[in-house]
């Protein structure tokens, strides 16, 4: 698998951690959208862009540590705010 597909997880309440293998150079939009019980996320090394919103919605997230070589976060603002507005870190 290199890529997680556009709304791949979205909706799923049971879903806690995630580990992202190295091999995902993308995850595509709201791929994790509303997963509101994840509170952990592990990215793979290999991992380059971050679609829109992959993570919007997922409220239990308190820290995301975004891997050196990501060179692309759509919509990375509106993301940070709700992290930040939250008390949680967004960490590059």
């Amino acid at each position: 698998v290199t890529i997680i597909g556009e709304s791949a997880f979205v909706g799923n309440e049971t879903l806690q951690d995630i580990t992202i293998g190295n091999n995902v150079t993308d995850i595509k939009q709201r791929a994790f959208d509303g997963c509101t019980a994840l509170t952990d996320i592990t990215f793979g090394s290999g991992l380059k862009n971050i679609g829109a919103e992959a993570f919007a919605s997922c409220t239990a997230l308190t820290e995301v540590v975004i891997p050196e070589g990501v060179t692309e976060i759509e919509s990375w603002f509106k993301f940070l705010n709700k992290m930040e507005n939250k008390n949680k870190k967004v960490l590059h």
